[in-house]
């Protein structure tokens, strides 16, 4: 009882008292007796013994992509790790802001991850002796500053954030709440160039390096890590070699443009945290010091408006081949109907699609004059023909590819820029729409839970790696209730993608069919 069982629960029992009696009568004499007795009392002790263990799978990945790390924690035993509210096992990790958390889920074993908020990994799990719980944390790679608003409270001016190759992190605002280097305010060491463009801040490092420019227009590329229109400056500012940057510009007419890039790979690593109670104590584990490096993704090189095409120059830098299996495009009236998609590399041309559609929001890759394409890695051009001459503004373009990413190309207002998200993976359709699949993998089906769906009925689309579609399901929604999808049984084992489909993609979600 002390132990509450087998749940192996501390309280504050006594401890368990027992008693033995002995009773005996002589057998040639019934007046000769024994009758005795004793106590004792036992101290039930809860003993548990975990490890944690943390895995990026893969350990290389793409910026702007999405991606998957583990933590595994293990009970091994004698007793069972049963979490309450007074005695609970916790498992927590701060995740680096370079990996920005998308989901935060038990996939094996009894846990509650509800918890976790942000950056923040905090779930309680209950494991009995010898076993596992498996938490699984989605996140995307590296993402770039986007049109939802200044992190920084920015009003007109410019967010930036830095990751440079010793490890430190430049981040903050021209106009907002101030900068800040490896978390610590250093505003007051920071000199902002006040131009037509606000667009130039003077960093000075600690130390002896001397004090470099800054160029946040977006023009200045950091190629190589260095500066082109500023610095750092390769042979003097050598310890602060740019890894990663993204920068985020406001006018007074609000958000006019985003950019980034990976110019060099980087390292990002941290490690896990478990906490539980026993009998001797609060034991506390962290895990191995586990790291993923991310590369560069998609770039948009160029955006060219003339005649009667939109021109975007990209450049593939993920070495993978990149399948295109949709497209999304807004387009000015004035352009008159779409008539051809096409992409061209290193001397081919191949058409996605071809055919005449009227100046409207529009979906391409279903339906006739749809063939798909493949980026490839390396450079590439994407082409746009109309039936008349282009407007220099007002073209939302998205190109999404079947491992659930997109890339975005935008002329969204009267300034005539375009701005790059490169290549990320859950769209703004629905600000607030989450989706999830469990349990994944799967084997003969799988459920959806959907949150902050809004649409009587729910196309659940399910896409293999080359992009062919396997099934389209279509489902009638009923908020707070899951949609169970029954595979066929014809579907091979492996990688596959859901895709959440109501009039244009709102959301893709990798699944393993295992069997």
């Amino acid at each position: 009882p002390e132990a509450d069982g087998v749940g192996g629960r501390l309280n504050l029992l006594p401890n368990v008292p027992n008693e033995a009696r002995v009773d005996a009568i002589a057998t040639d004499d019934n007046t000769i007796s024994v009758d005795d007795v004793d106590e004792d009392t036992v101290d039930i002790k809860v003993d548990i013994n975990l490890s944690i263990v943390k895995t990026f799978d893969p350990t290389e990945v793409p910026q702007g992509t999405f991606q998957t790390f583990t933590i595994v924690v293990t009970n091994n035993g004698p007793s069972d790790a049963v979490s309450d509210e007074v005695n609970k096992v916790s498992v927590t990790d701060v995740v680096d802001a370079s990996l920005n958390v998308q989901s935060v889920n038990v996939i094996s074993g009894t846990g509650d991850c509800t918890d976790s908020a942000g950056q923040i990994v905090d779930c309680t799990v209950q494991i009995p002796a010898s076993e596992s719980v498996t938490i699984e944390v989605e996140y995307l790679a590296a993402p770039f500053f986007g049109d939802t608003g200044s992190p920084y409270n920015t009003n007109v001016g410019d967010d930036f954030y830095f990751v440079f190759m010793n490890g430190s992190v430049l981040e903050g605002s021209t106009d907002g709440d101030g900068v800040f280097l490896n978390g610590v305010d250093i505003t007051a060491n920071i000199s902002v160039i006040t131009s037509l463009t606000r667009n130039d801040i003077v960093f000075d490092p600690p130390g002896d390096d001397p004090a470099f420019e800054l160029h946040l227009s977006c023009s200045d590329p950091f190629t190589g890590g260095w500066g082109q229109s500023g610095g750092p400056v390769q042979g003097v500012d050598d310890n602060w070699q740019i890894a990663y940057f993204t920068v985020s510009r406001y006018s007074p007419q609000g958000f006019l443009k985003s950019c980034g890039n990976v110019t060099n790979d980087f390292e990002i690593d941290n490690k896990a945290f478990t906490e539980g109670p026993d009998s001797f104590g609060t034991e506390t584990v962290e895990s191995n010091l586990a790291t993923v490096t991310i590369g560069p993704g998609i770039t948009l090189d160029r955006l060219q408006i003339k005649g009667k095409r939109v021109t975007a120059r990209l450049n593939n830098l993920t070495e993978e081949d990149k399948f295109i299996n949709e497209i999304e495009i807004v387009w000015p009236e004035s352009n008159s109907k779409l008539s051809k998609v096409w992409l061209t590399q290193y001397g081919i041309s191949n058409t996605i699609w071809q055919g005449s559609e009227a100046p409207t929001e529009t979906t391409l890759g279903t339906g006739s004059g749809w063939n798909g394409g493949t980026l490839l890695a390396g450079e590439a051009i994407l082409r746009f023909d109309f039936k008349g001459k282009v407007a220099k503004v007002g073209y939302t373009i998205r190109v999404h590819f079947t491992d659930g990413t997109w890339l975005d190309i935008n002329v969204p207002d009267e300034t005539n820029n375009f701005r790059k998200l490169s290549v990320e993976t859950k769209t703004s359709t629905y600000s607030n729409l989450e989706m999830s699949i469990y349990p994944n993998p799967a084997q003969t089906s799988f459920n959806v839970k959907l949150e902050g769906y809004n649409s009587e009925y729910a196309d659940i689309v399910i896409y293999d790696m080359s992009g062919r579609q396997i099934m389209n399901i279509k489902k009638q929604f009923v908020p707070n209730r899951v949609l169970t999808i029954d595979l066929p049984s014809s579907i091979n084992e492996g990688m596959y993608f859901v895709r959440l489909k109501n009039n244009k993609t709102v959301k893709s979600v990798p699944i393993m069919i295992s069997k």
